[in-house]
């Protein structure tokens, strides 16, 4: 209903200018024939245009090149044939005027019909053609200023190269709203990080307890001192450190071995992963745990004492 209340009056107002050109056209050139000629190559052209942009939209398709410039060119050909024609000023504005209604009715129902298709589908072929050429130009750009035999045409390449990097992405919908959620995700595992430090309550294991065991020769375990691991740790020297067993993927894991997966994983990147970059790099590499399992031995990896 919207788009019929929408495309009435741009019909009405098209067939007003229609109207209004061939009476201007009749009075300057005393011919009916001669007025519809005029229309036709103004106004018609315009309209055949504006609904062949309809059919290839339809189509999901761009418009080539040639249509999208006879939208611009036919209107302005309409107005400059109505202003020369004109007898007197005061006329030269209204003749050069009259065919635009017309022109805007077409290429508004235009816009319209492909705005409806962008919404029911979610795809804009003319953005599609926008980024494509973009990409193009800028990995032409790229080449020209890596491998070019010419000092000078190597510098301008890279300079203009950065100024096509600018466009990349303009008006891109879908791009903004992959960029939206990827920042969504990143947002929602940096809450879920500082919420569960804020919340999770863990034992600490008392110093001399600690010192005791190390002095009699025991090892601490896997979830007594969370640390970081040196720097080129393997997972091997992680349960070496730890005193347990090293786990092997698709193998029944003890509490200690998932915390020690979890430890060495964490602190495998710089800067380390969050919760659930470990958790999702430890089911990646083909161990199996249960999710309480996970977020358990997590909190021991993440205690007070680590860095």
């Amino acid at each position: 209903m919207l788009l019929v209340s929408a495309a009435v009056p741009m019909v009405v107002f098209g067939a007003l200018g229609g109207v209004g050109t061939f009476s201007n056209m009749t009075r300057a050139f005393k011919s009916s024939g001669t007025a519809l000629g005029v229309i036709a190559a103004g106004e018609g052209a315009t309209a055949v245009l504006a609904v062949l942009t309809l059919v290839l939209t339809a189509f999901s398709q761009s418009t080539p090149a040639m249509v999208r410039t006879g939208l611009w060119a036919m209107p302005l050909a309409a107005s400059v044939v109505g202003a020369l024609t004109a007898p007197t000023w005061s006329l030269t504005a209204v003749q050069a005027l009259t065919p635009m209604g017309m022109c805007v009715s077409a290429e508004g129902l235009a816009l319209m019909v492909r705005r409806t298709m962008v919404y029911r589908t979610g795809i804009d072929p003319e953005q599609q053609r926008r980024t494509a050429d973009t990409t193009r130009r800028l990995a032409y750009l790229r080449a020209v200023a890596a491998k070019h035999p010419d000092e000078n045409r190597r510098r301008k390449a890279e300079l203009e190269a950065w100024k096509v990097a600018g466009q990349a992405g303009a008006g891109d919908l879908v791009l903004g709203g992959e960029l939206v959620d990827v920042q969504r995700e990143r947002l929602t595992i940096a809450a879920d990080d500082a919420l569960s430090s804020m919340f999770t309550i863990v034992a600490a294991v008392p110093a001399a307890v600690a010192a005791a065991q190390v002095g009699a020769g025991g090892a601490p375990g896997a979830g007594a001192l969370p640390q970081q691991p040196p720097a080129g740790s393997t997972l091997a020297d992680v349960c070496a450190v730890a005193g347990i067993t090293e786990p092997v993927p698709g193998d029944p894991m003890t509490a200690d071995q998932v915390a020690a997966v979890l430890r060495w994983l964490r602190y495998s990147t710089n800067p380390p992963m969050s919760g659930r970059g470990a958790i999702t790099a430890f089911r990646n590499d083909g161990y199996k745990a249960t999710d309480a399992e996970l977020w358990a031995a997590w909190r021991v990896v993440t205690g007070p004492s680590a860095p």
